[in-house]
């Protein structure tokens, strides 16, 4: 015999609510987002730029880069919402950004530096090993925003609703 209660059906926000709560909020960076909310936004703008690509072919009109450039902010701050939800700096966000904009300069000097065979081999591993790295922080990304938040209040404030 089961003794306490149930468990109800799991609450998840309204298909309009997960995407347009990113677009209310756009540019707070502040409190917290639930997964829903957050992977709801993401996937939505995957679909919306696949379809403005594939009307891009057919119009001739860049539409996907006028949209991509509108959703920066608010996918930045939803982003960094996400991340206070499991108790994480918004600043762990920026990890494979930093290892990317390190590997660049790297990479430019192995162009340079080709002729020196022993020197241009060891700036092409660094440059490997960089962008590895920035993969890996990629990686280590998509597992705190796809992790459960912290159920109760934490420095970034109350639980979602």
């Amino acid at each position: 015999m089961l003794r306490g209660k149930l468990p109800g059906p799991i609450q998840s926000p309204s298909s309009k609510n997960w995407y347009l709560q990113p677009w209310k909020k756009y540019g707070d960076f502040t409190g917290r987002a639930p997964r829903a909310e957050f992977w709801g936004f993401f996937f939505f703008n995957i679909v919306v730029l696949l379809l403005l690509y594939a009307l891009e072919s057919q119009s001739g009109y860049q539409l996907r880069w006028i949209y991509a450039l509108a959703i920066i902010l608010p996918s930045a701050a939803v982003c960094v919402r996400r991340l206070h939800d499991g108790n994480w700096s918004g600043y762990v966000a920026l990890a494979p950004l930093g290892v990317q904009l390190a590997a660049w300069p790297i990479v430019l000097l192995c162009k340079r530096v080709e002729g020196a065979s022993q020197l241009g081999f060891v700036f092409f591993i660094t440059a490997y090993a960089c962008i590895i790295a920035s993969d890996a922080c990629l990686l280590m990304l998509t597992v705190l925003l796809a992790t459960k938040g912290d159920p109760g209040s934490n420095r970034f404030g109350p639980p979602p609703t």
